[in-house]
Protein backbone atom coordinates (compact mmCIF):
# COMPACT_ATOMS: atom_id res chain seq x y z
CA UNK A 1 0.00 0.00 0.00
CA UNK A 2 1.36 3.43 -0.96
CA UNK A 3 1.36 6.22 1.60
CA UNK A 4 2.02 9.87 0.70
CA UNK A 5 5.26 11.37 1.88
CA UNK A 6 5.12 13.18 5.18
CA UNK A 7 5.06 16.93 4.95
CA UNK A 8 8.25 18.59 6.06
CA UNK A 9 8.29 21.18 8.81
CA UNK A 10 9.06 23.90 6.26
CA UNK A 11 5.80 23.30 4.41
CA UNK A 12 3.72 24.34 7.46
CA UNK A 13 5.09 27.72 8.63
CA UNK A 14 3.76 29.08 11.92
CA UNK A 15 2.95 32.77 11.91
CA UNK A 16 3.52 34.92 15.03
CA UNK A 17 -0.28 35.09 15.52
CA UNK A 18 -0.55 31.28 15.37
CA UNK A 19 2.25 30.94 17.92
CA UNK A 20 0.45 33.40 20.22
CA UNK A 21 -2.82 31.43 20.17
CA UNK A 22 -0.98 28.13 20.59
CA UNK A 23 0.82 29.51 23.65
CA UNK A 24 -2.46 30.89 25.00
CA UNK A 25 -4.09 27.45 24.61
CA UNK A 26 -1.26 25.75 26.47
CA UNK A 27 -1.56 28.24 29.34
CA UNK A 28 -5.31 27.65 29.85
CA UNK A 29 -5.84 25.50 32.97
CA UNK A 30 -6.97 22.03 31.98
CA UNK A 31 -8.88 21.78 35.24
CA UNK A 32 -11.68 23.88 33.81
CA UNK A 33 -12.25 21.18 31.18
CA UNK A 34 -12.32 18.21 33.56
CA UNK A 35 -14.36 15.27 32.28
CA UNK A 36 -16.76 14.35 35.09
CA UNK A 37 -17.73 11.13 33.30
CA UNK A 38 -14.24 9.65 33.67
CA UNK A 39 -11.87 8.93 36.52
CA UNK A 40 -8.66 7.01 37.02
CA UNK A 41 -6.42 6.20 39.92
CA UNK A 42 -4.08 3.79 41.59
CA UNK A 43 -4.54 1.71 44.72
CA UNK A 44 -1.88 1.69 47.41
CA UNK A 45 -0.69 -1.70 46.16
CA UNK A 46 -0.06 -0.30 42.67
CA UNK A 47 -3.10 -1.60 40.76
CA UNK A 48 -4.35 1.02 38.27
CA UNK A 49 -7.99 1.58 37.31
CA UNK A 50 -9.87 3.57 34.66
CA UNK A 51 -13.64 4.11 34.89
CA UNK A 52 -15.85 5.74 32.27
CA UNK A 53 -19.49 6.51 32.99
CA UNK A 54 -21.56 6.15 29.83
CA UNK A 55 -25.31 6.70 30.47
CA UNK A 56 -26.09 5.60 26.90
CA UNK A 57 -24.94 2.06 27.66
CA UNK A 58 -28.29 0.50 28.59
CA UNK A 59 -27.64 -3.23 28.41
CA UNK A 60 -24.17 -4.05 29.64
CA UNK A 61 -20.97 -2.96 31.35
CA UNK A 62 -17.67 -3.56 29.60
CA UNK A 63 -14.88 -4.65 31.94
CA UNK A 64 -11.28 -5.44 31.02
CA UNK A 65 -8.69 -6.81 33.41
CA UNK A 66 -5.18 -6.47 31.99
CA UNK A 67 -2.02 -7.97 33.48
CA UNK A 68 1.32 -6.79 32.07
CA UNK A 69 2.76 -10.30 31.95
CA UNK A 70 3.34 -12.33 28.81
CA UNK A 71 5.92 -14.45 27.00
CA UNK A 72 8.43 -11.58 26.97
CA UNK A 73 8.65 -12.01 30.76
CA UNK A 74 9.43 -15.73 30.54
CA UNK A 75 12.84 -17.39 30.82
CA UNK A 76 13.85 -20.29 28.56
CA UNK A 77 12.42 -22.91 30.94
CA UNK A 78 9.23 -20.84 31.53
CA UNK A 79 7.94 -20.59 27.96
CA UNK A 80 4.15 -20.88 27.95
CA UNK A 81 3.76 -20.26 31.69
CA UNK A 82 1.79 -17.01 31.31
CA UNK A 83 -0.65 -18.80 28.99
CA UNK A 84 -1.08 -21.63 31.52
CA UNK A 85 -1.73 -19.12 34.30
CA UNK A 86 -4.30 -17.29 32.15
CA UNK A 87 -6.21 -20.58 31.82
CA UNK A 88 -5.98 -21.24 35.55
CA UNK A 89 -7.18 -17.77 36.59
CA UNK A 90 -10.12 -17.90 34.18
CA UNK A 91 -11.03 -21.38 35.38
CA UNK A 92 -11.14 -20.26 39.03
CA UNK A 93 -12.99 -16.95 38.62
CA UNK A 94 -16.43 -17.06 40.24
CA UNK A 95 -19.86 -15.42 40.11
CA UNK A 96 -22.08 -15.75 43.16
CA UNK A 97 -20.03 -18.66 44.46
CA UNK A 98 -20.02 -20.62 41.19
CA UNK A 99 -17.42 -20.71 38.46
CA UNK A 100 -17.92 -18.13 35.72
CA UNK A 101 -17.19 -20.81 33.12
CA UNK A 102 -20.36 -22.61 34.23
CA UNK A 103 -22.54 -19.48 34.41
CA UNK A 104 -21.19 -17.47 31.50
CA UNK A 105 -24.54 -17.28 29.69
CA UNK A 106 -26.04 -15.53 32.74
CA UNK A 107 -23.51 -12.70 33.05
CA UNK A 108 -21.93 -12.45 29.61
CA UNK A 109 -23.43 -10.93 26.53
CA UNK A 110 -25.25 -13.74 24.68
CA UNK A 111 -23.00 -13.28 21.65
CA UNK A 112 -20.02 -14.33 23.80
CA UNK A 113 -20.53 -17.98 24.76
CA UNK A 114 -17.04 -18.36 26.26
CA UNK A 115 -14.80 -16.37 28.58
CA UNK A 116 -12.91 -13.88 26.47
CA UNK A 117 -9.35 -14.27 27.68
CA UNK A 118 -6.09 -14.07 25.79
CA UNK A 119 -2.35 -14.04 26.28
CA UNK A 120 -0.40 -11.89 23.83
CA UNK A 121 3.36 -11.53 23.63
CA UNK A 122 3.24 -8.60 26.06
CA UNK A 123 0.23 -9.02 28.35
CA UNK A 124 -2.71 -11.12 29.55
CA UNK A 125 -6.30 -9.84 29.23
CA UNK A 126 -9.73 -10.88 30.49
CA UNK A 127 -12.74 -9.20 28.91
CA UNK A 128 -16.24 -9.18 30.42
CA UNK A 129 -19.57 -8.01 29.04
CA UNK A 130 -21.73 -7.84 32.17
CA UNK A 131 -25.50 -7.70 31.78
CA UNK A 132 -27.20 -4.81 33.59
CA UNK A 133 -30.33 -6.98 33.83
CA UNK A 134 -28.74 -8.96 36.67
CA UNK A 135 -28.78 -7.25 40.10
CA UNK A 136 -25.31 -6.53 41.53
CA UNK A 137 -23.65 -8.14 38.51
CA UNK A 138 -20.65 -5.78 38.64
CA UNK A 139 -20.17 -6.31 42.38
CA UNK A 140 -20.31 -10.08 42.05
CA UNK A 141 -18.01 -10.13 39.02
CA UNK A 142 -15.30 -8.03 40.69
CA UNK A 143 -15.50 -10.22 43.78
CA UNK A 144 -15.20 -13.40 41.71
CA UNK A 145 -12.33 -11.99 39.63
CA UNK A 146 -10.26 -11.06 42.65
CA UNK A 147 -10.63 -14.38 44.45
CA UNK A 148 -8.15 -16.50 42.42
CA UNK A 149 -5.51 -13.74 42.38
CA UNK A 150 -4.49 -14.06 46.00
CA UNK A 151 -3.72 -16.70 46.96
CA UNK A 152 -3.09 -18.21 43.54
CA UNK A 153 -4.44 -21.75 43.37
CA UNK A 154 -3.56 -24.49 40.90
CA UNK A 155 -4.02 -28.22 41.44
CA UNK A 156 -2.29 -31.10 39.67
CA UNK A 157 -5.39 -32.56 37.92
CA UNK A 158 -6.31 -29.26 36.28
CA UNK A 159 -2.68 -28.62 35.29
CA UNK A 160 -2.58 -32.02 33.56
CA UNK A 161 -5.73 -31.23 31.59
CA UNK A 162 -4.34 -27.81 30.57
CA UNK A 163 -1.03 -29.33 29.47
CA UNK A 164 -2.80 -31.95 27.36
CA UNK A 165 -4.90 -29.25 25.68
CA UNK A 166 -1.95 -26.98 24.93
CA UNK A 167 0.30 -29.82 23.74
CA UNK A 168 -2.44 -30.81 21.31
CA UNK A 169 -2.66 -27.19 20.16
CA UNK A 170 1.11 -27.10 19.62
CA UNK A 171 0.88 -30.25 17.48
CA UNK A 172 -1.79 -28.59 15.34
CA UNK A 173 0.35 -25.46 14.91
CA UNK A 174 3.35 -27.50 13.79
CA UNK A 175 1.22 -29.35 11.23
CA UNK A 176 -0.54 -26.23 9.95
CA UNK A 177 1.25 -24.27 7.21
CA UNK A 178 -1.02 -21.28 7.87
CA UNK A 179 -0.21 -21.12 11.61
CA UNK A 180 3.49 -21.63 10.94
CA UNK A 181 3.40 -18.79 8.40
CA UNK A 182 1.64 -16.51 10.92
CA UNK A 183 4.36 -17.16 13.48
CA UNK A 184 7.08 -16.53 10.92
CA UNK A 185 5.45 -13.27 9.78
CA UNK A 186 5.14 -11.96 13.35
CA UNK A 187 8.78 -12.67 14.13
CA UNK A 188 9.85 -10.97 10.90
CA UNK A 189 7.98 -7.78 11.83
CA UNK A 190 8.80 -7.96 15.54
CA UNK A 191 12.15 -9.70 16.10
CA UNK A 192 11.79 -9.42 19.89
CA UNK A 193 8.96 -11.97 19.69
CA UNK A 194 11.15 -14.65 18.12
CA UNK A 195 10.84 -17.91 20.08
CA UNK A 196 8.46 -16.20 22.53
CA UNK A 197 5.14 -17.63 21.37
CA UNK A 198 2.31 -17.68 23.99
CA UNK A 199 1.76 -21.44 23.75
CA UNK A 200 5.35 -22.16 24.74
CA UNK A 201 7.14 -25.30 23.53
CA UNK A 202 6.49 -29.00 23.82
CA UNK A 203 9.40 -29.32 26.26
CA UNK A 204 8.54 -26.45 28.62
CA UNK A 205 4.83 -27.33 28.78
CA UNK A 206 5.58 -31.01 29.42
CA UNK A 207 7.96 -30.09 32.26
CA UNK A 208 5.72 -27.41 33.83
CA UNK A 209 4.82 -28.20 37.44
CA UNK A 210 2.51 -26.68 40.04
CA UNK A 211 5.55 -25.53 42.02
CA UNK A 212 7.23 -23.84 39.04
CA UNK A 213 4.01 -22.05 38.05
CA UNK A 214 3.48 -20.83 41.62
CA UNK A 215 7.01 -19.43 41.65
CA UNK A 216 6.46 -17.67 38.32
CA UNK A 217 3.15 -16.25 39.52
CA UNK A 218 4.59 -14.91 42.79
CA UNK A 219 7.49 -13.33 40.91
CA UNK A 220 5.60 -11.70 38.04
CA UNK A 221 1.89 -11.24 38.84
CA UNK A 222 2.22 -8.19 41.05
CA UNK A 223 -0.46 -5.47 41.55
CA UNK A 224 1.62 -2.76 39.89
CA UNK A 225 1.42 -4.80 36.67
CA UNK A 226 -2.40 -4.92 36.74
CA UNK A 227 -5.12 -2.58 35.47
CA UNK A 228 -8.93 -2.53 35.45
CA UNK A 229 -10.87 -0.69 32.72
CA UNK A 230 -14.62 -0.36 33.33
CA UNK A 231 -17.04 1.38 30.96
CA UNK A 232 -20.81 1.66 31.09
CA UNK A 233 -23.68 3.15 33.04
CA UNK A 234 -21.84 2.92 36.37
CA UNK A 235 -21.50 5.23 39.35
CA UNK A 236 -17.89 6.42 39.46
CA UNK A 237 -17.56 6.67 43.24
CA UNK A 238 -19.33 3.38 43.91
CA UNK A 239 -17.16 1.58 41.34
CA UNK A 240 -13.98 2.98 42.89
CA UNK A 241 -15.12 1.70 46.28
CA UNK A 242 -15.79 -1.76 44.83
CA UNK A 243 -12.31 -1.89 43.27
CA UNK A 244 -10.70 -0.88 46.56
CA UNK A 245 -12.78 -3.38 48.50
CA UNK A 246 -12.10 -6.36 46.25
CA UNK A 247 -8.57 -5.71 45.01
CA UNK A 248 -6.94 -3.48 47.62
CA UNK A 249 -6.56 -5.91 50.50
CA UNK A 250 -6.42 -9.12 48.42
CA UNK A 251 -3.42 -8.09 46.38
CA UNK A 252 -1.55 -6.51 49.28
CA UNK A 253 -0.70 -10.06 50.37
CA UNK A 254 1.68 -10.25 47.41
CA UNK A 255 4.94 -8.43 48.00
CA UNK A 256 5.90 -5.99 45.26
CA UNK A 257 9.05 -6.99 43.42
CA UNK A 258 10.92 -5.48 40.52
Amino acid sequence: MHFPKKASAKSIPLSPLTCFFLLLFLLIPFKSYADTSFCSGQLLNGLTYFIHHNPLSKKHISLDFVIKVGPLDEQEDEKGFSHLIEHSLGHNMEFKGKKITDLRCQIWDFSSPNIEALTTYDFTQFHFDISLAIPQALEETLLGMAKPLSPFFLDEPYLRSMKDEILEELDEIELSPVESWKRWKITQEYPQYRDKHPQGTQETISQASVEKLHQFYEKKYQPHRMALIIMGNVDLQRTKELIEKNFGHLLLRIKKRS
